[in-house]
């Protein structure tokens, strides 16, 4: 094939093309029907080549991290190629922040996710069988465990001019490959895909289910407040627990608090990210004075579990098991206060917590230290080892 392109179609509309041919190779594309459709290959105007061994199967699903069959398997073929799940062309904007993310289940290979052209060469690198990042040279990436061997993978970077990018999802022989590296595939090899996502912005949010509207799919942003009431909130004694990270160190406040439903800032429990993207902040306030407030240096976009404590004359910061700062001082908020949670600093969400929620839990009495220790520790010394990027030997 010398011009122009070929599209690869599921169905008898625009919108139905499953992929796009624009260079010599080898391809495989994926698609889903819910009736009887037809399939066909269409060259656009300008095409001058040959298409040859065209062969269609069906895939069977497997359990995907929603609970239903609509993951697939890549499987590398014999050649001695580059493995990959292409993509078409998206187009960019000069100097716009952009996040790929996919799931992904370990079936004898590592993962790479690639980008090139307008998105300049960028590629991380995500070991499925124990879980960590390999080589990458993009701006931020993250591997994010979660049930059943299955993880998210997610790169984010800057496009480097306006044009069209492209990336593809590929499988590679060790978490240390170079960008888009070829090897001899062996025909069984491969991993499990699901969810594949593009977002126009420096992080990844909640999978938005597509299915192929190649236009994209906009939906609301996620938000959560106002939940609990004043008969499961214990306003002068109790433990704010929270599992999770900011998306990004974007120079703003975050926070997760406890409060009133009426929206005023009077007597206020709260979590916060700073500002300064290094630290984070335990606050508890009485009638508009803070009685404590404690201050941790941390990874901000590192998922860490917090427990904030309080009772009267003992207030306590704990991070991932230790305790990180306390006051062994100040009174505290009336019973029957507080009657919210919010993902931000009250009703109206100011300061809203854009971040990574694991857990979030809410105890009415002052825990013990060891009682605090284990909930805030790692769940095992390999949990440990890993998250600091530690070496067992």
């Amino acid at each position: 094939m010398t011009t122009s392109s070929v599209n690869v179609r599921l169905g008898g509309g625009s919108s139905d093309i499953i992929g796009s041919i624009e260079s010599n190779g080898t391809y495989t594309f994926y698609g889903t029907v819910a009736n009887s459709t037809t399939f066909r290959i269409r060259a656009n105007t300008g095409f001058d080549g040959s298409i040859d061994n065209v062969s269609v199967k069906e895939v069977q699903g497997f359990v995907s991290p929603s609970g239903t069959t609509s993951a697939f398997k890549l499987v590398e073929d014999n050649a001695n190629s580059r493995h990959r799940l292409a993509s078409v062309a998206f187009p960019v904007t000069n100097e716009e922040n952009y996040s790929i993310s996919v799931f992904a289940k370990y079936s004898g290979r590592p993962l790479q996710i690639f980008t090139g052209a307008s998105a300049g060469n960028l590629y991380a690198n995500f070991d499925l069988q124990n879980g960590t990042l390999g080589s990458k040279n993009s701006i931020s990436s993250n591997i994010t465990s979660l049930s059943n061997g299955w993880y998210r993978c997610d790169m984010s970077f800057e496009a480097i001019s306006t044009g069209n990018m492209d990336f593809s999802v590929i499988t590679v022989l060790a978490p240390t490959s170079a960008i888009a590296s070829t090897y001899q595939g062996d025909g069984t090899s491969g991993v499990y895909i699901f969810g594949a996502q593009l977002e126009e912005q420096p992080y990844v949010t909640s999978y938005i289910k597509n299915e192929g509207n190649a236009a994209g799919i906009t939906r609301a942003a996620d938000t959560a407040s106002g939940s609990g009431d004043s008969t499961v909130i214990n306003s002068s004694e109790g433990v704010l627990y929270f599992e999770g990270s900011a998306i990004s160190n974007d120079s703003t406040f975050k926070r997760i608090a406890i409060g009133t439903s009426d929206d005023n800032f009077v007597n206020n429990i709260n979590l916060r990210y700073d500002t300064n993207g290094t630290s984070v902040t335990y606050q508890y306030r009485v009638g508009s004075v803070y009685q404590a407030e404690l201050t941790s240096n941390i990874n901000q976009t590192d998922v860490n579990k917090f427990a904030c404590v309080w009772k009267l004359n003992r207030f306590e910061l704990w991070i991932n098991g230790v305790k990180v700062s306390e006051q062994l001082s100040g009174s505290v908020i009336s019973a029957n206060t507080l009657d919210s949670v919010f993902y931000g600093k009250t009703t109206t969400l100011l300061e809203p917590l854009y971040g990574k929620t694991k857990s979030v839990q809410v105890y009415t009495t002052a825990l013990s230290d060891i009682e605090i220790e284990k909930l805030t520790s790692y769940t095992s010394f390999t949990a440990m080892a890993n998250a600091l990027n530690y070496t067992i030997i």
